[in-house]
């Protein structure tokens, strides 16, 4: 009778397993895809190493940021602006491996998402001018249709490679492309190692005609935007 007992709850135990193991999640079998992105994106490097159980982060939009601060120039500079453009849309995997020299990381930003001129930026970077809405309305339609050409470079993308393995402070190679054109540029990132996450911060610079873009200008030049961005980012990715 006890006999009987036992096989009777392996048997109750058995099911339940089989049951809970019917409900466990699966490992994806298609690319590691993320909304919008670029067709040649390599979502399968990194489904493949998450599928091997290597550390693999994606970037979570919702704490991210990035912000291109763009300069007037010209005899006329005085009767513009300085501007503050932002993505909150910056899109991108990390594998994260404790070699740092596998580490890796890409990520791309869609041009057509980019704000300007919103106020709380115009605060935190002191700003000292104010444009009018028709002046930000402008601006932005400038910006993307004119100099960006977003229709025709809906995104910019970057790889990044690490140069050294030291924290918190890390150097990184990264490669940018924009409108047909890939330049590197090293940049110095401070890394934050958290729960289940990772924080990346950092500025760098950048000529808008190593790209081929030619920086929107009126009157012949009198008042026209700098060549030259700075470009600040602040960045959290997840761990799958």
């Amino acid at each position: 009778m006890c006999g009987g007992g036992v096989r009777t709850s392996l048997a109750l135990a058995g099911l339940m397993l089989l049951s809970l193991a019917g409900c466990a999640p699966q490992v994806e079998r298609g690319p590691l895809t993320l909304p919008n992105q670029p067709s040649d994106f390599p979502s399968e490097l990194y489904r493949a190493a998450a599928q091997r159980g290597q550390p693999v982060y994606r970037l979570d939009a919702s704490r991210s940021i990035a912000v291109i601060r763009v300069y007037r120039g010209g005899r006329m500079a005085k009767l513009g602006h300085d501007h503050v453009v932002a993505s909150h849309q910056v899109q991108g995997l990390i594998l994260w491996q404790s070699d740092w020299r596998a580490r890796r990381a890409d990520l791309f930003v869609p041009l057509a998402a980019l704000t300007v001129d919103e106020a709380e930026l115009r605060r935190q970077y002191s700003l000292t001018t104010q444009p009018s809405e028709r002046d930000i309305e402008g601006t932005r339609n400038n910006m993307l249709n004119k100099t960006l050409r977003v229709n025709d470079n809906p995104f910019v993308t970057l790889q990044l490679q690490p140069l050294s393995g030291a924290l918190p402070q890390m150097s990184v190679q990264v490669e940018i492309s924009l409108n047909g054109v890939t330049r590197r540029k090293q940049v110095e990132v401070k890394v934050e190692e958290l729960q289940g996450a990772l924080g990346f911060s950092g500025a760098f610079k950048l000529k808008q005609t190593e790209f081929g873009l030619e920086p929107y200008s009126l009157l012949g030049g009198l008042l026209r935007v700098e060549d030259e961005v700075d470009i600040d980012f602040d960045l959290t990715a997840v761990r799958l």
